[in-house]
């Protein structure tokens, strides 16, 4: 063990010791703050980055120089620190970490609605995460709550172990372990620690690719092939319940190995056999009989075939929404570019240079591997998939979820690069190791993923805290639903969150304070003091004003220039709604605020 690498460990060792003590010793300040990266001191996180980027060196000097301690002590050092990552919120004082419309709140009710009533809700489509996370806390006693960063935590270690499976299972114990250190860095942000059904399936499809390789180049004992399938079995029909999307994307990924082992036996003149088919069936027969039988399921084909045929294209919004947005160029690319985006755009820029490389050794007839066909074809299939996204609004909008499994192909084809240099004979020029640069050009990739993936965790700067849901919750319990609630950033994910009573089942949901359908009640910045001398003009008789602290302070993340984009109720507002004898104030708890309007 030579001085760099003793330096490593005793850097890891320091830094993520030094972010368990500030993350246990700091509280954060009451009221609402609009930046968890703001509340936080920046101590902390850098600590937390020099202890991931401490791991991640030490992982690539022990898959390099194949040295097991070294890669050892790099999984617990990027272990603890991806701990503390994930429970920061609730080391610092939040009981737990969601923005207004985080499904997190939607999959929380859900769950404490099995808890109180011992079935279903009626519009939940997949309850398979639900009745996970109801029967821990029943078991348990821990509010439902609590299991989102445990769950998460162990869902990302699955996806990262699933990932170094099905790497060595297709290239051998080298591949694995350079998947492995490729999948490290949180190349989906938020969603790998908020409650996402939709990642926790998707987490598991490297587990069942490992599985489905193995099977079909006979790795199994033949003790072990009945083991494996019906885990396999259990797998693929469980994974249709947690979440319909990553169900399909199974489908997906079978045609991706059928293409795959296509182009390379037709290259090669091998016969390698395909996957088999009755896997998809296992996942297709459940998905359209599940899913086709619920009336909310039907809604959302409707929304997404209207959406298809829409006029205005996805991406051509977006665009439109980030020119618009008041932003200048630097701040677009800081904040987009570097910030929220830079993870996905490095991991796929980078993915994509070694897709082409795959491609020119397929076209040249050098000597090609399987390993890599099979992840140029996920990444490809990924891609094309993720475009069909972006150029529509259809079920997803956002870029990480669009491009999911092309960072999956991306994660594959990192590591077999690596492995690639690694095995690849020595190449120079004057001198210089072209293999070495190339190699630690790509380890510098993913230390560099891994450090900016940390600030996308929490990058969301409408998060709401429990000042604001109880104030819901009691405007949800006792308001009178005959009168119009006129409100503001406040989404009908939260109501439902707030509450789960039978007053709230006897209500139809467009019914209720909040929903998304009464647009017309969305409660104007200005307070329509703009334009009338009292707010009452809002009303025909008599109604509700709900206001939180963070319609007032969240704009304080934004940069000036900003603040005439962003809708937001100024002090001045405020004080002229207390001094508006229209209005009394019903309920106040210091962070939410019920009001009284008659005309």
């Amino acid at each position: 063990m030579n001085r760099v690498e003793r330096g490593a460990i005793a850097a890891g060792a320091v830094s993520v010791s030094a972010a368990a003590i500030g993350a246990v010793s700091f509280t954060k300040p009451s009221g609402y703050t609009p930046s968890f990266y703001g509340l936080v001191p920046a101590w902390i996180w850098t600590a937390l980055v020099l202890s991931i980027v401490a791991g991640l060196v030490l992982l690539a000097r022990g898959a390099f120089s194949e040295q097991p301690s070294l890669f050892a002590r790099g999984i617990l050092i990027i272990g603890t620190s991806y701990s503390i990552l994930y429970f920061l919120p609730q080391a610092v004082g939040f009981e737990f970490w969601a923005f207004s419309r985080a499904d997190a709140l939607m999959h929380f009710s859900y769950s404490e609605h099995i808890i109180l009533t011992g079935s279903n809700p009626t519009r939940n489509m997949y309850p398979g995460t639900h009745y996970i996370i109801s029967q821990a806390a029943l078991v348990t006693g821990l509010p439902v709550e609590v299991f989102q960063p445990t769950l998460m935590y162990l869902v990302t270690s699955v996806f990262i172990i699933g990932c170094a499976l099905f790497g060595r299972v297709l290239g051998g114990r080298y591949v694995g372990k350079f998947v492995f250190i490729a999948a490290v860095p949180l190349v989906l942000g938020k969603y790998m620690q908020h409650l996402m059904p939709w990642f926790i399936a998707f987490s598991l499809l490297p587990i069942i690719l490992f599985i489905a390789e193995s099977l079909r180049n006979g790795r199994f004992a033949d003790s072990n092939k009945v083991a494996a399938s019906l885990c396999a079995f259990v797998l693929l029909f469980g994974i249709v319940f947690i979440h319909p999307m990553s169900a399909g994307f199974v489908l997906v990924l079978i045609g991706c190995g059928f293409i795959a082992t296509t182009a390379y036996n037709q290259r090669t003149g091998r016969s390698k056999p395909h996957y088999r088919v009755m896997w998809g069936l296992l996942v297709a027969v459940p998905l359209g009989i599940w899913y086709f039988s619920t009336a909310t399921f039907s809604r959302l084909v409707q929304q997404t075939a209207l959406s298809l045929v829409a006029t205005s294209p996805g991406g051509a919004a977006k665009a439109g929404e980030a020119s618009g947005s008041g932003y200048t160029t630097l701040q677009l690319a800081q904040r987009y570019i570097v910030g929220e985006y830079g993870v996905l755009i490095l991991y796929l820029a980078t993915g994509g240079l070694l897709s082409f490389w795959v491609g020119y050794k397929f076209l040249q007839g050098r000597d090609i591997r399987f390993s890599e066909t099979m992840a140029c074809a996920v990444y490809v299939v990924g891609g094309s998939i993720g475009t069909i996204f972006l150029a529509f609004r259809a079920i997803i909008t956002e870029f990480y979820r669009m491009n999911q499994l092309t960072l999956f192909g991306a994660i594959l084809l990192l590591g077999l690069g690596m492995a690639a240099l690694h095995a690849f004979d020595e190449i120079s020029l004057s001198g210089v190791s072209l293999n070495s640069v190339a190699a630690g050009a790509l380890v510098v990739v993913v230390i560099t993923a891994g450090s900016l993936a940390v600030f996308t965790v929490y990058d969301e700067r409408r998060h709401v805290n429990q000042a604001e849901l109880k104030g819901i919750e009691h405007h949800m319990t006792y308001g009178n639903y005959e009168l119009n609630t006129w409100s503001m950033r406040i989404t009908g994910v939260e109501s439902e969150y707030t509450v789960n009573t039978q007053r709230i089942e006897q209500i139809p949901w467009e019914n209720r304070p909040f929903h998304d359908l009464q647009a017309d009640n969305e409660l104007p910045d200005d307070l329509g003091y703009a334009t009338n001398d009292s707010v009452s003009s809002l009303f025909d008789k008599r109604g509700y004003i709900v206001i939180s602290e963070r319609n007032q302070d969240w704009v304080a993340v934004e940069p000036p220039n900003r603040y005439q984009y962003v809708r937001y109720i100024s002090e001045a507002e405020m004080e002229q709604l207390r001094a508006d004898r229209a209005a009394s104030q019903v309920y106040n708890n210091g962070g939410s605020w019920i009001w009284w309007v008659r005309s």
